[in-house]
């Protein structure tokens, strides 16, 4: 949604799940592709397009799972989209996974991320780019790992400082959380409350 606002176009989107593609559809208005770890899914791909954002299936690397990472069939869904990488070469690419990525078996996951996408030909952060909707005055604390990358030779050379991720996204971090009541309010119909007073 954040990049069609910016004026990119949705071309290609892939979900598994029978009731989840069903939601997607009551909100984009289309359904997505099936199971992308299939063969004829990903031939569904259209070439051509600039940016791949995907947010592989995190339960392998979450604190609330069994952290089996890519010893669990979910988690070795990277590398299918190593796949696609490999064969579209985006010019960018947004990858975002749970913050505990970064520390899962005492960070081996994250370097063999990392190394996976230099070897593909792409730059990304010098350091964990983590945020979560708390620094942007939502009061809500979900931190993610996010990784953007640009291939290499749109880098011209210049190497993984080309662009500071981090400290440019910081920049623009609402420091002050916003105030209780500005998500409070007054006239909620009683049936709504779950207490006398505000809610």
């Amino acid at each position: 949604m954040a990049l069609q606002n910016l004026g990119g176009k949705c071309i290609f989107t892939s979900e598994w799940d029978k009731e989840a593609k069903k939601t997607y559809f009551n909100n984009y208005g289309e359904y997505p592709f099936g199971d992308i770890t299939k063969p004829e899914v990903k031939s569904y791909i259209p070439n051509g397009f600039d940016v791949l954002c995907a947010g592989f299936p995190c339960q392998p690397f979450s604190k609330g799972g069994f952290r089996n990472g890519f010893a669990d069939t979910r988690g070795t869904l990277f590398f299918d989209l190593c796949e696609i990488i490999e064969k579209h070469k985006p010019k960018f690419l947004f990858l975002e996974n749970v913050a505990n990525l970064v520390t899962h078996e005492k960070g081996s996951t994250y370097s063999t991320i990392l190394n996976s996408l230099d070897e593909l030909g792409y730059y990304f952060p010098d350091e964990p780019l983590i945020l979560s909707p708390d620094k942007f005055g939502v009061p809500i604390l979900r931190p993610r790992i996010y990784i953007p990358c640009v291939r290499k030779d749109i880098a011209k050379g210049k190497g993984s400082k080309i662009i500071k991720f981090k400290y440019e996204i910081e920049k623009y971090f609402v420091k002050e959380i916003a105030s209780i009541d500005t998500i409070l309010h007054d006239d909620i119909p009683p049936n709504l409350t779950l207490y006398e007073g505000r809610v």
